[in-house]
């Protein structure tokens, strides 16, 4: 069944499975050692034939290879009962399970992925991750350096292990493992809920009071809604001060829609109706089934007057916001109007508030939180705020601004030990 024959002083085996011709280096000068081996061959083939062991079944030809020689153990190899690698299965669902979804997300993703090889390990295999190994992994990162100098947060985690249970998702779907995704038994540390979103004029009288790191403040900052009036304060600002047309009209996209970022430049023209006085919101996280969903929302009369001002000078292409070609100061000049981006986005956001006033605020998220939460203090129902703002039954998002919705609290606390 196998034989051995030596080649420059170096033993190799000689021996045939499934059809195939192997004829691996024994890697060892003794004769004895090299017979020793071949015995082994022979019984692993022998067992393999009477169905006493198995091959797994996404071996590749190397991985049967050394599955015969070491006996049966396949020594630093991933695919023991059938089951790949932690880096094979990760890669199969970026390669194939994460079409459709947003850029951001699937960046988010894939620095959580890269924890996760990274304090895993890559090879480690991924039927053999259960709920030890990730509470192990949990208490790891939990003790690493998150954003500001903080320790990584019990929320952070969750994240990361969110993403777990979708590539644990696939994997129950390639027959790798079964059964629920070990998280659900990691123990995880409590968390303090955020505070409710806050004006300018309250952060700042927590500020004074001091006895506040400046990371404490920057939470706070991070609370931040802009009430009305600043909302138009910041759009006349920006108005005056942005380098570019195409900025004001993306702030005020968000200022008075509630448009996240991805939306605002996910946006076309043929999204802005004028005639019916509406925009539709172009949704990546509205449905589990359809890659893009839609929302509207009414025009505001400012926001008709800024974007059909702005239509007028575009520069042209399909894009609601979209830059001209050779922008003056841009890193990536383009010959003809190019989409912007998010990243482009962002960066053409916190230039323009910088050394101002605005230069608190966290970025284009502000905006939407200050949308949703004048329309609450405007009375506006939360039923047509979850319509326009896309929210589908998160009610940690609805209680941070449910506090401003006006109330008859004061009259019934009032009632209270009335003489």
């Amino acid at each position: 069944m196998a034989s051995i024959h030596r080649r420059g002083g170096t033993w190799y085996a000689s021996f045939r499975f499934g059809g195939t011709q192997f004829l691996p280096s024994l890697k060892t000068k003794s004769e004895k050692k090299a017979d020793n081996i071949r015995g082994l061959i022979e019984e692993t083939i022998r067992l393999l034939n009477t169905g006493r062991i198995i091959l797994p079944p996404h071996a590749a030809r190397d991985q049967i290879l050394q599955f015969i020689v070491s006996g049966g153990t396949l020594t630093d190899k991933p695919q023991v009962g059938g089951s790949p690698d932690l880096e094979t299965v990760c890669n199969e669902y970026f390669g194939a399970y994460t079409v459709g979804k947003e850029d951001t997300t699937v960046n988010g993703e894939t620095i959580h992925v890269g924890h996760l090889k990274r304090l895993i390990g890559t090879k480690t295999l991924f039927s053999s991750l259960d709920t030890d190994k990730l509470q192990s992994y949990a208490a790891k990162r939990s003790k690493e350096e998150g954003l500001r100098g903080r320790k990584v947060s019990p929320e952070t985690v969750k994240k990361e292990f969110r993403t777990f249970n979708q590539i644990w998702k696939m994997a129950v779907a390639k027959g790798y493992v079964h059964g629920p995704s070990p998280t659900k038994g990691v123990k995880l540390a409590l968390i303090d809920e955020k505070p409710p979103f806050m004006t300018w004029d309250e952060i700042e009288t927590i500020i004074k009071r001091g006895g506040l790191t400046e990371e404490q403040q920057k939470t706070y900052w991070d609370c931040l809604f802009l009430d009305e009036r600043q909302v138009l304060e910041l759009l006349e600002y920006v108005g005056d001060n942005a380098e570019h047309p195409f900025i004001h009209a993306a702030v005020a996209f968000a200022a008075f829609t509630g448009a996240r970022r991805s939306e605002i430049v996910r946006s076309q023209i043929e999204d802005w109706d004028f005639e019916r006085g509406i925009v539709r919101i172009r949704e990546k996280k509205g449905s589990r089934k359809k890659k893009t969903t839609f929302r509207e929302v009414n025009l505001h009369a400012k926001l008709r007057t800024i974007m059909e001002e702005w239509f007028k000078i575009h520069p042209g292409g399909h894009f609601a916001i979209m830059l001209p070609p050779n922008m003056a100061n841009s890193r990536n000049k383009h010959p003809v109007p190019s989409p912007l981006t998010p990243d482009q986005a962002h960066d053409h956001f916190h230039r323009t508030i910088a050394g101002s006033k605005w230069q608190v605020l966290k970025g284009w998220h502000v905006l939407r939180h200050s949308f949703c939460s004048n329309c609450a203090r405007r009375g506006v129902p939360d039923t047509i705020i979850d319509t326009w703002m896309g929210h589908r039954g998160d009610e940690d998002i609805k209680k941070r601004y449910r506090h401003l919705f006006p109330s008859d609290t004061r009259e019934f606390i009032g009632k209270l030990f009335a003489s």
